[in-house]
């Protein structure tokens, strides 16, 4: 059962990266349903195993069943994720009502969850039965979600679209049928059948993809799945709108880029040479030329949606991106800074901060970057949405973060309030006399239609600029940091008080976690420990304990390495296969190794070795985090490999203390522990303690588990 055990690895990987990509396109990009989305399978498959082992005896033909539901609910549910808001009767651009967005990811994921933990729970029982064990089995499940990650990694090279690689997920999981499982597993028409019409499905996939996204945008001209998100043009009557992960970017007809653009390029005073990231769709590099810059570098970070996007331009726009004095890059934007100038003008324009992606380029670490490719007198801009009257204390929050990361760097912030509030940032004074923009406006003669020398008095005379200096001065939220990336948090936040208003005006206590605190929570923990001393005969808990401790460092662990990777480096969902491969490799390595020893004294005292080791790694994990840059691909794989090791091998040294017969039990602990660490992880620990924090407090935890393990 080895081979099918990989299947049902390989197929539950590339079906959950599917369903967590719908998901946050449903979401509007906002990475908190993703993150739900991955809790709630983690937890349908922890409920899935654990009630396998109360149903009758598994057999061969029903798990190669199981095998085809599991596939073909994948492109199923994927389609149900991008038509659900039309289909659930949502207004355009908003967001469904809690309650029913809420049963939309719990029936999009919970399933599946559940499938995928009662077939690893029936395939596992069945190799069991044929003399193999556990551990091995794990392993092997492990061992297909590595290829799965890597197959991840070749269809987002490919350029496939995300229904694309539904249907090969459910044809993938037709051929398991077919040959991972003996030929007592009854008739092979139906898995032949399935593949059959999987791979008729797979080839009509672009037409398939292109009249489900019209569902969502009736007026839909193009779409394209890149490694960043989902670009979706529209087109009527003239007017072009571009859509990244389904929210409203850009329209050929809008103010937005003269409202961010000429109030901040008003602000330097010799246009020589500027960086624009992001924004040149919308047209944010064409109203930078018009300050008569003589050279432009605008970056992009997708080549092929630049490319799907230019054709709808408006006409001004693709003449700007023709000019002589621009040059259109195509790489990761942050990496950009720090290979040209220095510039007089940088400005930002890679959206909201509401993922680990876009949080980047809004950390002190980047402000310092540019700071360093900057001349004297060089101007910094971004802007974040916001709010004209009145900021609740978590908008507050989020915008003081920011606030105080450019205050580290830069002596001078401004910030222009309004319902997209524009932050400026410079080593020199910037200018705050209207009349000096005035005359610059003058002088440049520039040509808008939004910006006016009356819209410039008023930005910078009216009653909340000052009240919006006050705020900002008086937050005490920290700064936003790539170690501890509190901005995204406060922006998930905000997020959801969309859903629940009160979350907005609770004010995030957790950001002051003072020296009391943190020694509260090691208190916490060793008094955890202390009690599994002194329940050191109940061997089945003590393995649960350390199953469910080892999913829960794993995943908070290898969310932290990915987001360190992803800070400094910036490729991380183009590499994410090849990550995410790393660890489960090591997850597989792990468990083979440690389930392949012979039983005896030895085997009894390797739980408790293996915790101390994860907490020496967590421990040196917490130094590389605090002092160290983020390494390339090949080490950062190699730390996710012994990451994956070290928490794989605790499985099986779980099943040492509990027994094999408890094997489907420790693995829903183990996948529960996943779910917790999914939660807590990406919702608390990385965002308020930061990434050494979190890898400190992880190293504690593992020293509780070697209390538990001894």
């Amino acid at each position: 059962m080895g081979a099918a055990l990989f299947a049902v690895g390989l197929v539950s990987l590339l079906g959950q990266v599917v369903l967590l990509r719908e998901a946050l396109v449903a979401a509007y990009g906002a990475e908190l349903a993703a993150l739900v989305g991955l809790g709630l399978w983690l937890l349908g498959t922890a409920l899935g195993s654990a009630a396998g082992g109360r149903l009758k005896p598994p057999s061969t033909r029903g798990a190669r069943r199981l095998v085809l539901v599991l596939g073909g609910a994948v492109p199923l549910i994927a389609l149900f994720l991008r038509v659900s808001r039309p289909l659930l009767g949502g207004v355009p651009g908003a967001f469904l009502p809690a309650a029913l967005q809420a049963a939309v990811v719990a029936l999009a994921f919970l399933p599946p969850g559940f499938l995928s933990g009662l077939l690893f729970q029936q395939c596992a029982a069945l190799a069991s039965a044929e003399g193999g064990t556990y551990s091995k089995a794990y392993a092997m499940e492990c061992a297909g979600s590595a290829a799965g990650g890597l197959l991840v990694t070749v269809l987002l090279g490919l350029g496939a679209s995300n229904l694309a690689a539904g249907f090969l997920a459910a044809l993938l999981a037709a051929i398991g049928g077919l040959a991972a499982f003996p030929a007592g597993a009854g008739p092979k028409w139906a898995p032949a059948s399935a593949a059959a019409g999987f791979l008729l499905f797979l080839l009509l996939s672009p037409r398939f993809d292109f009249l489900a996204t019209r569902v969502v945008h009736p007026d839909l001209a193009a779409v394209l799945d890149t490694p960043y998100g989902r670009l979706a043009v529209t087109r009527r009557e003239g007017q072009a709108a571009l859509y990244w992960n389904d929210a409203l970017t850009s329209e050929s007809q809008g103010p937005s880029a003269e409202a961010f653009v000429h109030p901040a390029a008003l602000a330097v005073r010799s246009p020589r040479r500027a960086l624009v990231l992001g924004g040149t769709a919308e047209g944010v590099a064409a109203q930078v030329l018009a300050h008569g810059f003589s050279s432009v570098d605008a970056v992009e970070v997708h080549e092929g949606a630049a490319a799907l996007a230019r054709p709808f331009l408006p006409e001004g726009v693709r003449r700007a991106l023709e000019s002589p004095a621009l040059t259109l890059r195509f790489e990761d934007p942050r990496r950009a800074v720090g290979r040209g100038g220095p510039y007089d003008f940088i400005l930002v324009a890679m959206g909201e901060p509401d993922s680990g992606q876009s949080n980047r380029f809004f950390t002190q670490d980047f402000f310092v970057e540019c700071r360093r490719a900057m001349t004297p007198d060089g101007v910094l801009a971004l802007r974040l949405r916001s709010a004209e009257n009145l900021w609740s204390p978590a908008l507050l929050s989020r915008n003081g973060s920011v606030h105080r990361a450019l205050s580290a760097v830069f002596r001078h912030v401004l910030v222009l309030p309004g319902t997209t509030a524009l932050f400026l940032a410079s080593s020199e004074a910037l200018p705050r006399d209207p009349e000096v923009l005035i005359a610059r406006f003058q002088a440049r003669d520039i040509r808008s239609s939004f910006v006016t020398p009356s819209f410039l008095r008023y930005a910078l005379t009216n009653d909340r600029l000052a009240k919006t200096e006050s705020l900002l001065n008086s937050s005490s939220a920290p700064a936003n940091r790539d170690a501890r990336p509190i901005c995204y948090s406060t922006t998930l936040l905000l997020w959801a008080s969309r859903f629940f208003p009160r979350l907005g005006l609770e004010t995030p206590g957790a950001f002051d976690w003072s020296a009391g605190r943190a020694a509260g929570a090691a208190a916490l923990i060793l008094s955890a420990a202390g009690a599994g001393l002194a329940l050191s005969r109940n061997r089945p808990l003590r393995g649960a304990v350390v199953a469910f401790g080892a999913g829960f460092a794993g995943m908070v662990l290898q969310s932290a390495f990915l987001l360190f990777y992803q800070a400094g480096r910036g490729a991380l969902y183009g590499h994410m296969g090849v990550l995410l491969a790393a660890f489960m490799v090591g997850l597989a390595a792990g468990a083979w190794a440690a389930g392949s020893g012979s039983p005896g004294a030895s085997s009894l005292r390797l739980p408790a070795l293996l915790a101390l080791a994860g907490g020496l790694f967590c421990a040196g994990a917490s130094a590389l985090f605090s002092f160290g840059q983020a390494p390339g691909l090949p080490l950062s794989s190699l730390l996710l490999l012994a990451c994956g090791s070290l928490t794989g091998a605790l499985y099986p040294s779980a099943l040492s203390l509990a027994g094999e017969a408890r094997g489907a039990g420790l693995y829903a602990a183990d996948v529960a522990g996943g779910f917790t660490g999914a939660l807590l992880g990406g919702l608390l620990l990385l965002p308020i303690l930061g990434l050494p924090g979190s890898a400190a407090a992880l190293a504690l935890l593992f020293l509780a588990l070697a209390a538990w393990a001894r």
